[in-house]
C-alpha cells in the first residue's frame, strides 16, 4: 500500500463469513432450493407441532408460538445425534415485523435496493 492510499475499513469477521456465505451459496449445500424458480417452499411439521420450511440446508423458518405471541422464527441450526437442532444465531420477527418485511418484498424495495449495489 502506497502512502496516498487510504486505508480500508475493517469488516466485522461475521459480516464478512456472512458475505463469503452467501457468495459460495451459503457454504451448506450449494444451490439449495434453486431447482425451480416456480417451486413453493413446502410447510413441514416439527416434533413440537410447529410449521416449518428449510432455507437451506442448515436454515429454516418456522413459525410457532411464545407466550401466546406468534413468531416468524429464522434460525440456523445444526445436526447432533441425526436430529436437527436450533442455533443461537437466528431472529424472531413479531408479526407486526413479519407484516413490514412482507410488504417490503412484496413491493420491490429490497430488490432495488439489491440492484443498486
Amino acid at each position: 500500500m502506497s502512502s496516498m492510499e487510504e486505508p480500508q475499513p475493517k469488516k466485522a469477521k461475521t459480516a464478512v463469513k456472512e458475505e463469503q456465505d452467501d457468495e459460495e451459496g451459503n457454504r451448506d449445500g450449494g444451490s439449495f432450493g434453486e431447482n425451480k424458480e416456480e417451486e413453493q417452499l413446502q410447510m413441514q411439521r416439527n416434533e413440537n407441532g410447529e410449521s416449518f420450511c428449510d432455507l437451506s440446508r442448515t436454515r429454516r423458518l418456522t413459525v410457532r408460538k411464545f407466550k401466546s405471541a406468534v413468531l416468524v422464527d429464522i434460525r440456523e441450526y445444526y445436526e447432533k445425534d441425526d436430529k436437527m437442532l436450533p442455533g443461537k444465531k437466528g431472529i424472531s420477527l413479531s408479526l407486526q415485523q413479519y407484516e413490514v418485511l412482507k410488504k417490503a418484498i412484496l413491493n420491490g424495495t429490497i430488490d432495488q435496493a439489491i440492484r443498486e449495489l
